[in-house]
């Protein structure tokens, strides 16, 4: 049926053709990309850019919205995680770019492209996708992440939950769309759309191009690029992509039979070690990091007797070669250990997916046992009501984002706490015990669970010479708390606004924790 389906999306599928203009870009270092990122690309294997990539990266780059018709394999998920390493600032930890595909499959791949690839700019992504715990997902996310993949049904259920918060983003990839519309996805792709911001750079890649994604076109983008990589230069490409490794073969055969006699007792007696270990299971197996680091040593000794005759399959085996210049160990003839190299080569994918994966998860595991500053901006603005909670303020038309990095410094007992808390990233932040609404948690007994609330308010300011100006100033107000709120010591009252200064001391409560208001340009 899925089949069938397929067959006549291409049947239908619309004449398109590449935008005039652009232009194929032969390598990475003339498309503009940062030079960690260039770094994280070249150690992720690649050294020269695909068809694709060689076209798409640098319009949207630029901020265009962008149409590319591509089949799968072409190097496309390495160009969306490309392109999104690039236009994220990952010194906000808001969600900036969400990548939604059909499968579990494709977003858990791009996830951890997009992690390999920005290894060396610390992004952070997370894989939003049905089969995995909600409460697993809503923790990432407010935790903080630059990147969301996922699958429609998921997306557009955790941003209804507001967990997923979409004021940020400011590009949408829709992969394989025309798979999503064939796997009756087309409702979703429109709920999540409508939750986003007005002026979003959208991209959307699809191996066909039927009249039904060419109307979604019409209502996401506003003139787009278009890009077409004909089938001619993908075969061509598959060639020479192909001619590379056979290359690589040969010099690798040639290599071992020239060296084959330079390994000693020494690193025989290890690798026995070693596979004495893996049989053992003497390894960490608490979580999928125990089975890949078994994997991974299972790898050192792919050419072992007992291997061979098992019939596993291979990955990539970096032990020296073996002992004599004409057999191996096993007996077998070298051609027929150099044929099952080549098998090896073919699966460095799986190799290098598994090794990021173990590298990601020790990354979450160092990131779970360090505290987090960093705000959760839960407050709703638009509604009263909020997870279940109903929220003591709502936000005044005047409210405005301050257009000065305002910050936070937390003393207790004279001496700093940690990291300033950065409030210039929204319009207002509440203060409470109440974890599930609370921007900032005060978990002081003494405080309420909505405590208080600094508000920026745009309002008028007569300057000297007469004149009217605008200014975003931020404001406290005390929401009927039982301990109070106090401002350079002395208690406000409440449910009123009170201009809050530079160099204002904040307490709530009894807590003996003090908030000193400064910015960016304080001085001392």
């Amino acid at each position: 049926m899925a089949k069938r389906r397929r067959a006549a999306l291409e049947a239908e599928d619309a004449d398109f053709e590449t935008t005039e203009g652009v232009k194929a870009i032969g390598s990475f270092e003339e498309m503009g990309i940062k030079d960690d990122l260039l770094r994280g690309i070249y150690q992720y294997g690649f050294e020269k850019p695909s068809a694709i990539q060689q076209r798409a990266v640098t319009p949207i780059i630029q901020g265009r919205d962008v149409i590319a018709q591509a089949q799968s394999g072409t190097g496309k998920s390495s160009m969306i995680a490309l392109t999104v390493c690039q236009i994220v600032d990952t010194s906000v930890r808001e969600v900036q770019a969400l990548i939604v595909s059909p499968t579990r499959e494709l977003a858990s791949q791009t996830e951890k492209v997009i992690l390999a690839i920005g290894d060396f700019i610390n992004i952070q992504a997370h894989a939003c996708i049905g089969g995995k715990s909600e409460g697993e997902d809503m923790s990432k996310l407010e935790y903080g992440v630059h990147v969301v993949s996922g699958t429609p049904g998921r997306v557009c259920d955790m941003i209804k939950r507001r967990t997923l918060r979409t004021r940020a983003i400011k590009l949408l990839v829709l992969d394989e769309s025309d798979e999503m519309l064939s796997r009756g996805f087309k409702d979703q792709i429109y709920d999540v759309y409508r939750y986003l911001p007005p002026d979003l750079q959208v991209v959307l890649i699809s191996a066909t191009l039927p009249h039904e994604i060419l109307e979604m076109t019409n209502k996401f983008m506003t003139d787009p690029v278009r890009i077409l990589v004909k089938r001619d230069e993908l075969t061509l490409e598959l060639k020479r992509t192909q001619s590379d490794r056979e290359r690589g073969r040969k010099r690798e055969s040639e290599s071992e039979r020239s060296h084959g006699s330079g390994r000693g007792r020494g690193s025989d007696r290890e690798e026995r070690k070693e596979k004495k270990k893996v049989e053992n299971n003497e390894f960490d197996d608490d979580d999928d990091n125990g089975r890949r680091n078994n994997r991974s040593l299972k790898s050192r000794h792919e050419r072992s007797p007992e291997h061979h005759r098992n019939g596993k399959r291979s990955h990539r085996s970096h032990s020296p070669p073996q002992p004599h210049a004409s057999t191996a160990a096993n007996g077998k003839p070298l051609d027929e250990v150099t044929n099952s190299r080549g098998a090896e080569q073919m699966n460095d994918e799986d190799d290098s997916v598994a090794k990021m994966k173990a590298a990601e998860e020790a990354l979450e595991e160092k990131q779970k046992q360090k505290p987090s500053f960093e705000l959760s901006g839960k407050l709703a603005a638009e509604t009263n009501r909020f997870r279940g909670v109903t929220l003591l303020f709502n936000e005044p038309p005047e409210a405005r984002k301050p257009d000065i990095k305002w910050r936070l410094y937390v003393f207790k007992a004279g001496e700093v706490l940690n990291e300033p808390l950065y409030i210039h990233r929204q319009s207002c932040y509440l203060f409470g015990r109440e974890r599930r609404v609370a921007d900032i948690p005060t978990d002081h007994p003494s405080c309420s669970k909505q405590h208080a609330v600094i508000q920026f308010r745009q309002v008028e300011n007569e300057e000297p010479d007469g004149t009217v100006s605008k200014q975003i100033r931020p404001y406290i107000m005390d929401l009927g708390s039982t301990n109070k709120t106090f401002v350079n010591e002395s208690p406000i009252e409440p449910q009123r606004y009170y201009e809050l200064r530079e160099r204002d001391t904040i307490k709530f409560g009894n807590s003996s924790r003090e908030y000193v208001l400064l910015h960016e340009n304080s001085i001392g």
